[in-house]
């Protein structure tokens, strides 16, 4: 298993996000809050992705500030220790493991925040801090703001996002980053090729998602990067389907998208299958469109490359062989300029991943295509979905084909994290038998 991030990494983020704020500015970072399922009991905890990309703590009720240019640029506001509370919800990090352990300057006790944070913020001309995002956080942070011109009877300093600075710096993942990624993407497609061993006809859809779940836990990645999509048959043509109550027919396609989350970090891997292990002609041909697309995608993830070369290399394959299947009819330079796929083919081919599934990072900045640099990780995901609604044969209904997979550019090309599960129709129905 991969070592976690060293704290040394985390105090280096701090230090380049420092010098990029400049003098008379502070950042305030809320950690993210616990959330309630139902009544007492709560979610599984998550950290916010920022917040946890600058400290690698993990504990909520707490507030990041940032001064650059003080004697104490790294204050962190968290929970004291308390043993009668303890006993319930486990031990806390407290104030003086926050300075040991995390590397802050200096550790507060939460309940210190209203009177220290207008001190803090005083002659400040910039605060980055996400208005509008949660609003008993923002009327906390305005109060602060008010309290701290009162005091000093200074001007209000702007409001700006700290994902300005942030998000630049995530894109580029480090190396302790990708081995967690390789990892997390590696276990996601282990999962896959389970699936294909397992799933029968008759099986429930949440079933078969089980085996994913399963497998993530026992290989110590707790939680899932988002809800599983278990789409058989028509479910597949759904393209945020996660009821997965239905049953899985003999000679229909199911569709899974899931991705396990290792230390914070995600993946996010698709592949379809069928159910029987067999392929039927029709869906053997919409399948092997979609790989043929995804192959073309992947030719042009490399460095000084960009988002858009992979969309349009994808789209050209993909509306030329609807073409040549008859489910598009036209010359193929004025439908992709029509946009005439999109009756199949209804998303992006991919994103930035991350800490995020949708993980941040701008694909156009003054217009210009964002160029694909080494370090940067994003999926690869053509799909062709033919739901009922479409007036062709009924011999293409209800045929869902995605193939994803998380693809590292390198500096000479690329590197498939998720390669470990198959994506042929030849091994996918090998490994079937």
């Amino acid at each position: 298993m991969p070592a976690p991030i060293p704290f040394t990494e985390y105090r280096a983020r701090v230090k380049s996000l420092l010098e990029k704020m400049g003098p008379d500015t502070a950042a305030i970072l809320y950690a993210a809050p616990s959330a309630y399922r139902s009544r007492d009991t709560e979610y599984a905890y998550r950290q916010d992705s920022d917040f946890y990309y600058l400290t690698g703590f993990n504990e909520s009720h707490a507030v990041l500030v940032l001064l650059p240019q003080t004697e104490t640029p790294v204050v962190l506001f968290n929970q004291t220790r308390k043993a009668e509370e303890e006993i319930w919800s486990g031990a806390r990090i407290g104030q003086e493991a926050a300075v040991k352990e995390y590397g802050v300057d200096a550790a507060f006790a939460i309940d210190e925040i209203a009177t220290r944070m207008p001190k803090l913020l005083a002659q400040k001309k910039i605060i980055y801090y996400p208005i509008n995002q949660v609003r008993d956080q923002d009327l906390e942070v305005l109060k602060w703001i008010n309290q701290m011109q009162t005091a000093t009877r200074g001007a209000t300093p702007d409001l700006m996002p700290l994902s300005k600075l942030t998000a630049p710096m995530r894109l580029i993942k480090s190396p302790a980053e990708i081995e967690l990624m390789r990892h997390a993407a590696t276990l996601s497609a282990q999962a896959h090729n389970i699936a294909m061993e397992k799933v029968h006809a008759g099986q429930f859809e949440y079933q078969l998602a089980a085996e994913y779940l399963y497998h993530y836990n026992v290989n110590d990645a707790r939680d899932v990067a988002y809800l599983p999509i278990v789409a058989g048959g028509k479910n597949a043509c759904v393209l945020h389907y996660t009821a997965n109550t239905d049953v899985l027919r003999d000679g229909d396609l199911v569709l899974v998208d899931a991705g396990c989350e290792y230390q914070n970090y995600c993946a996010d891997v698709s592949r379809t299958f069928p159910v029987n292990g067999r392929f039927t002609p029709e869906q053997a041909e919409i399948y092997q469109l979609v790989l043929d697309a995804y192959r073309a995608g992947l030719k042009q993830i490399h460095p000084g490359s960009t988002m858009i070369k992979v969309q349009n290399a994808a789209i050209e394959v993909l509306t030329q062989g609807l073409v040549e299947l008859k489910l598009l009819q036209g010359k193929v330079s004025d439908l992709i300029a029509h946009t005439a796929y999109k009756k199949f083919f209804m998303h992006g081919v991919g994103h930035w991943l991350g800490l995020d599934v949708h993980d941040v990072g701008a694909y156009k900045i003054n217009n210009e295509p964002v160029t694909f640099k080494a370090g940067m990780v994003l999926t690869l995901e053509p799909g062709i979905y033919i739901s009922e609604s479409v007036e062709i044969d009924k011999k293409w209904w209800h045929i869902g084909v995605r193939i994803e997979d998380d693809i590292l550019v390198t500096p000479k090309g690329h590197e498939v994290l998720s390669s470990a599960a198959p994506i042929s129709l030849e091994d996918i129905e090998q490994l079937m038998r």
